[in-house]
C-alpha cells in the first residue's frame, strides 16, 4: 500500500506471454506495471513502450520489444490509485487497465491463484475490480499493436467509481476510453479522445457500460465508428456456456452525457444501443447493426422499461425535435420538444443542449 512508481522507461517485457507464446489471453493478468490488491499507489511519470533515449514516442520500438498481449499498467483488485502523467503505448493488450473480473478455463497451466489473484484454476471467477482511481494527464496512444480490440484506457469489469480525466488518448486499435462491463458511477471528463478504433472491431471513442456514469466536455474525434456507444449488457459473462461461464445483467441507465465536443466519427455522435448477448467483438464492439438495428432509432416517445436489462441503453431516451429556429439580432430562439410528439409528458424534464459550430 502507498507506493510510489515513478519515473521509469519500461519496454520488452512479456514478449512471450505468461504461457511461453504470445497469445491474446495474456493481457487479462499481466501488465508493465502491474498492482495487485493495494491501495494507495501513486504511478506517475513512466514511459511504457519506448526507451527513454527515443527520438519519438510516436516511433514503433518494433514487434520484439512490443509487450506482447500485455497492458501498459494494470491494476487489479485495487483502491484508491492516482495513475498520472505517463505515457503509454505500443503495448500488445490495453494502454491503462482498471481490474476486472477475469477466469481461468480448467487445467490451466497459469493460475490467477498462483500469482496472488485469489483465483484457483478451475474455471471459477474472482474479482479484481478497481474502485476509487484517479487517471489523469496520461497519453495513451497505439496500444492493441497486437490485438486489433484492445484499448487506449479501459475500466473493467466490476469496476466502479474510478475518475478520468485530463488525458490525450489516440490511434489505439480498440476503444478510446472503454468501460467494459463496468459496474457504472465512473467519471469521464475533459479528455480529448481522436482516431482510435482503427482495428475495426470496437471502433467507438468511448464504449460506455453501467449506471450513473458522467461523461462530459470531452473532445472526442475521428474515431472509426461512433463518438460514444451507450449499452446495456446481458448474456454470457465471458462467451458461452460452454466455458462454465455464468449470466450476468448489467443495466446502463441514468448517465450523464454533456458539453462533449463529439465531431467527424465514422457513424453516430451518441449511440444508445440494445443489450449485448454475446462477447463476440465483432457485434459487441460498440457500433455494429445487429446490436439494434439501424444506427438511429426513431422516436417513440416513450421510456424503454423493458426488464432484466435487455431493452435500450439509458432507457432509450429520445432524440430532440427542433421545429423551428429564429435569431433576432443577437438572440437565438428556439422551439421543439423530446419524443414524439410536443407535450411529451415523459421527457418533460429534458434539456437539450445547443452547440455553436465551428462554420
Amino acid at each position: 500500500n502507498n507506493a510510489r512508481i515513478a519515473n521509469l522507461a519500461i519496454l520488452g517485457f512479456g514478449v512471450q506471454g505468461n504461457s511461453g507464446a504470445c497469445k491474446v489471453t495474456d493481457y487479462e493478468y499481466s501488465g508493465n506495471i502491474l498492482v495487485a490488491h493495494a491501495a494507495g499507489v501513486t504511478i506517475e511519470n513512466n514511459l511504457i513502450g519506448q526507451t527513454a533515449s527515443a527520438a519519438s514516442i510516436a516511433s514503433d520500438p518494433g514487434a520484439g520489444l512490443r509487450n506482447c498481449g500485455l497492458q501498459g499498467i494494470r491494476s487489479a483488485g485495487s483502491t484508491s490509485l492516482t495513475i498520472k502523467n505517463n505515457k503509454v503505448g505500443w503495448n500488445g493488450g490495453i494502454g491503462i487497465s482498471l481490474g476486472g473480473k477475469s477466469q481461468v478455463a480448467t487445467g490451466s497451466s497459469i493460475s490467477l491463484g498462483d500469482i496472488g489473484f485469489g483465483v484457483p484454476a478451475n474455471g471459477s471467477f474472482g474479482s479484481i475490480a478497481t474502485t476509487g482511481a484517479l487517471v489523469e494527464n496520461n497519453e495513451s496512444y497505439q496500444n492493441g499493436a497486437n490485438n486489433n480490440f484492445l484499448d487506449g484506457i479501459d475500466i473493467a469489469k466490476d469496476s466502479k467509481a474510478n475518475i478520468v480525466r485530463f488525458n490525450f488518448v489516440h490511434d489505439n486499435k480498440g476503444v478510446g476510453i472503454d468501460s467494459y462491463l463496468s459496474r457504472g458511477e465512473n467519471t469521464i471528463t475533459e479528455n480529448t479522445i481522436s482516431n482510435n478504433g482503427s482495428g475495426n472491431q470496437e471502433t467507438p471513442g468511448i464504449r460506455l457500460y453501467g449506471s450513473d456514469n458522467i461523461i462530459t466536455r470531452n473532445i472526442i474525434s475521428n474515431n472509426t465508428g461512433n463518438g460514444i456507444s451507450v449499452t446495456n449488457r446481458l448474456g454470457w459473462v465471458d462467451g458461452s456456456p460452454s466455458t462454465n461461464e455464468v449470466s450476468e445483467s448489467y443495466s446502463t441507465t441514468e448517465n450523464l452525457i454533456s458539453q462533449n465536443s463529439i465531431f467527424d466519427n465514422g457513424h453516430l455522435g451518441i449511440d444508445l444501443l440494445l443489450n449485448c448477448t454475446t462477447d463476440d467483438v465483432v457485434n459487441c464492439g460498440g457500433d455494429n447493426e445487429s446490436l439494434g438495428g439501424a444506427f438511429v432509432t426513431p422516436n417513440d416517445g416513450l421510456f424503454d422499461n423493458t426488464p432484466n436489462s435487455s431493452g435500450f441503453a439509458n432507457r432509450g431516451m429520445d432524440y430532440p425535435i427542433i421545429t423551428s429556429a429564429v435569431l433576432t439580432g443577437s438572440s437565438l430562439t428556439i422551439n421543439g420538444f423530446v419524443g414524439k410528439a410536443a407535450g411529451d409528458t415523459d421527457f418533460a424534464n429534458a434539456t437539450v443542449e445547443v452547440f455553436i459550430a465551428d462554420n
